[in-house]
């Protein structure tokens, strides 16, 4: 785009290729389209951030709603963009509140903030919740605990060092801290995945997988062939695992061939 709008526009007047002076780019448009290149620039950087296999976790997908409004509502509320620019953002504002409406259908994602260590009640009381919004926060997450992890009672466990990691709670679960059960709950809920990218890429590899002429293959050589793929692709397998394993088969094979065919012996009595 850069390039596009930097050039001379001198071939808009050309009498062959040129165009109709109604259809001339002059510096109005080129100036809407920085201001649009700058609106949309936070829309792009989420999208890559969401399509990064496993990175688009519940809680991420609040903040980054949190953070597309507020860059709208400055959009509207300052003077640098034209009026038009203004209307196509207070569009988009409401189409990300629907959404972020939508989230209170779910009591995840708010149980995602509260549980995660970075954030907790402190996110909602920056972005100044209301307080009884915030206690039901805490309610919903302190009721799922106890409906699904609260464990029986048992003698507390000695406390650890807090340390101030993203891998806080992994840590404490190391150490035998396990918070009354609170631990499952928490590692349970920041790994769910708030998007389908890693579903639909798992979808992808197979039909990729899966050609035509592979059509026989069973459903089980699929799945083994596929999650192979998948360590080998992030490196789990170490160099020449696999060629040992096939020549294991191989040997086991020919092993097999050896003895189906030796001759049987048959002993006759002579009486």
């Amino acid at each position: 785009l850069h390039a596009f709008l930097t050039p001379s526009r001198k071939w808009q007047r050309h009498k062959q290729i040129g165009i109709d002076c109604k259809f001339h780019l002059d510096k109005f448009d080129l100036d809407l389209a920085r201001d649009l290149l700058e609106i949309l620039s936070i829309f792009y950087e989420i999208t890559l951030q969401i399509l990064i296999s496993g990175s688009a976790c519940l809680s991420n997908i609040v903040v980054f709603i949190d953070q597309i409004t507020k860059h709208l509502s400055t959009a509207i509320s300052g003077s640098k963009y034209p009026p038009a620019l203004k209307n196509a953002c207070q569009i988009g504002l409401k189409i990300m509140n629907k959404y972020y409406s939508l989230t209170d259908n779910s009591p995840l994602y708010r149980i995602a903030i509260i549980l995660h260590p970075s954030f907790r009640d402190k996110y909602f009381k920056l972005l100044r919740w209301e307080p009884e919004w915030i206690a039901e926060a805490i309610r919903l997450a302190r009721k799922m605990w106890v409906k699904f992890y609260k464990p029986d009672p048992t003698p507390p466990n000695p406390s650890t060092s807090l340390t101030k990691t993203s891998k806080w709670w992994i840590q404490q679960k190391n150490s035998g801290n396990m918070h009354g059960g609170l631990v499952y709950m928490v590692l349970d809920v920041l790994s769910f995945p708030a998007t389908l990218v890693d579903v639909k890429r798992a979808f992808s590899f197979g039909r990729n997988y899966f050609l035509p002429r592979r059509h026989r293959l069973s459903a089980r050589s699929l799945s083994r062939g596929m999650t192979v793929a998948f360590y080998s692709k992030n490196g789990m397998i170490k160099d020449g695992v696999l060629a040992k394993w096939k020549h294991g088969l191989q040997t086991e094979k020919k092993v097999k061939a050896k003895e189906k065919g030796k001759k049987k012996v048959i002993v006759v009595d002579e009486d």
